[in-house]
């Protein structure tokens, strides 16, 4: 082999060396690239999901809920034994100094407004104009509740009453006392003529069942008078 031919050899292979190397250098990120657009295609969605409880994610925003407010105790009917005892103690004392039985009240004060309204149906049935007179400020103790009653007929307050004072269930008396007294207007009254009345009842039973109050007729015994005056 001479010389000329050797040396041609020697550049040959030196081209090879040069083209091999400058394909490492574009190989190693060829190869990356690849591998990047393979993991895309396969683990990121073609839309991204924003969670509402992401930070500054846009969408609905998810409402709290707002914490239950605990449930205020129902009253648990007294026994008449307990009804008892309580009326000793407290029939003689002022109302506004006998204390409060918070769910008693709640429970005892629709009740009373629903007797009241039949009450009045009752009084005034078959009457030519429809009565005038109205109850409100229901308030109820330990073993007595109160409202006021305003009508600007005096009569009408002696007729409701006096059906009120008949009230009744299962044969027995709903009232162990009702007593009616004048009183002065509410705060803000509507109508500065009417008269108002306080009617202050003690009750003999927890158990009331508005459908099942009667107003029964007494027996061979006049009207006594105003109810009012009683």
């Amino acid at each position: 082999m001479n010389l000329t031919t050797w040396l041609t050899k020697v550049d040959d292979l030196r081209a090879r060396l040069t083209r091999y190397q400058r394909a490492r250098l574009w190989l190693a990120p060829l190869l990356s690239a690849a591998a990047v657009a393979v993991h895309f295609q396969l683990n990121v969605p073609d839309k991204v999901v924003h969670s509402p409880r992401d930070q500054g994610a846009r969408g609905k925003k998810v409402k709290k809920k707002a914490a239950k407010k605990p449930r205020r105790p129902a009253h648990e009917p007294r026994t008449v034994a307990q009804l008892d005892e309580l009326w000793t103690r407290y029939r003689s004392a002022p109302y506004d100094k006998e204390p409060r039985v918070p769910a008693w009240g709640r429970a005892m004060k629709p009740l009373l407004g629903q007797i009241v309204t039949r009450a009045r149906k009752e009084a005034f049935r078959g009457a030519p104009e429809t009565p005038q007179i109205q109850a409100q400020r229901f308030d109820c103790r330990t073993v007595r509740c109160s409202f006021l009653l305003s009508t600007e007929h005096p009569q009408e307050t002696d007729l409701l009453v006096q059906t009120l004072r008949r009230a009744s269930q299962g044969g027995r008396a709903l009232w162990r006392d009702l007593r009616v007294e004048p009183a002065p207007p509410p705060d803000g009254a509507p109508n500065p003529e009417a008269s108002y009345w306080r009617v202050t009842v003690g009750l003999s039973r927890d158990r009331i069942t508005p459908a099942q109050v009667t107003f029964p007729e007494p027996r061979g015994e006049g009207s006594g008078g105003s109810p009012t005056s009683k």
